[in-house]
Order: structure tokens, then sequence, then C-alpha cells
């Protein structure tokens, strides 16, 4: 049995929203449409506001001509979390108080690859 993820909450009028299985079969979906785990859900015009309430009753809003893929982090309604909100609060004080943002410690992934790669980087 398919993992439920949410219902269509609504559709903007005049707007076509498609779910397109992992087996390639496509329903259109209308207010109150249940939506599964593996589906990929797609807008087709510009103007389109869809809005999906996931199972833990939070809002997921798709906008213009866009397309959601239903996984596990859309399951589980992953994001960035407060951690990084709290991370970019400390920055933006640093930067109020006058911290110089040089001084900052770089990150893991951060660092200048290019600078001893054989020259494949652009230069300036």
């Amino acid at each position: 049995m398919a993992t439920r993820i949410g219902v269509i909450k609504s559709i903007s009028q005049g707007s076509s929203v498609i779910a397109t299985a992992k087996d390639g079969t496509q329903r259109v979906l209308k207010v109150g449409d249940e939506i599964f785990l593996g589906e990929t859900i797609q807008t087709t015009d510009f103007d389109s506001k869809v809005v999906i309430t996931a199972n833990d009753g939070k809002d997921i809003a798709i906008i213009g001509k866009d397309t959601l893929n239903l996984d596990k982090s859309v399951a589980h309604n992953e994001s960035f979390g407060d951690d990084s909100v709290a991370d970019v609060s400390a920055i933006q004080k640093a930067l109020l108080d006058g911290a110089n943002i040089t001084d900052l410690e770089e990150t893991a992934a951060g660092g200048n690859a290019a600078a001893g790669a054989g020259g494949d980087g652009v230069s300036l």
C-alpha cells in the first residue's frame, strides 16, 4: 500500500496539477486528492499556486510552474531547521557589531578547490 504524504488543500483557479507515479502513470489532481510517497507533483502554469497539507498539518506551497518530488524529506517535513536560523542570526549580529567576516571560521565544504587544481579555475 502506498504511503500517504498529504492532501491537496487548494489549487489556484485555472491551474493544472499533475501527479506522476514511479511507474509513469499520471493523474490530474483536484482539491481533496491524496498524494503519496514517490510521486512527483507538477504544476503546468507560471501563475499556479497549489497548497498541500502534509500529514503533520503543515502546508507546503508550490508556486509557479514547478515540480515537487515527494520523497522522504517531504514526508518527514525536513528543513534546514532552527540551527541554521540561529547561525544566520549569529552572523548578522556579528556584522552589526562590526566583526570582520573574513575572520570567520571556514566551513568543511569551503576553500578554494580551483587554486591547486592545475589551472582549470578562472582568474580575474
